[in-house]
């Protein structure tokens, strides 16, 4: 496996290809243009303060966001509550 990645798959390798980013709200819409649910998954990993994740909540939400991921296996009995919350606040379904 190293090998493949190393000669063929790797960064600059003969069949190296660059991912293409996308913005959250171009996810989002191309999510539903797939006709699929946006979620924004495990956002206690983003490491925000309170009030920038109430932040980006609302943005995304405003972008057309349909759940917040507020059970997640690294997540404590509070975080799931607060998650819970959060998601219910913007009106959003809970994954």
């Amino acid at each position: 496996m190293p090998e493949a990645f190393d000669r063929y798959l790797g960064d600059y390798a003969p069949c190296f290809v660059p991912r293409e980013k996308v913005t959250p709200f171009q996810a989002i819409h191309l999510i539903h243009q797939g006709k699929g649910a946006a979620v924004l998954a495990h956002p206690l990993l983003y490491h925000l303060s309170d009030a920038n994740l109430e932040k980006l909540v609302t943005e995304l939400k405003h972008a057309g966001l349909d759940a917040l991921e507020a059970i997640y296996s690294t997540n404590r009995w509070v975080d799931e509550t607060n998650m819970t919350h959060l998601a219910k606040r913007h009106c959003l379904k809970i994954s």
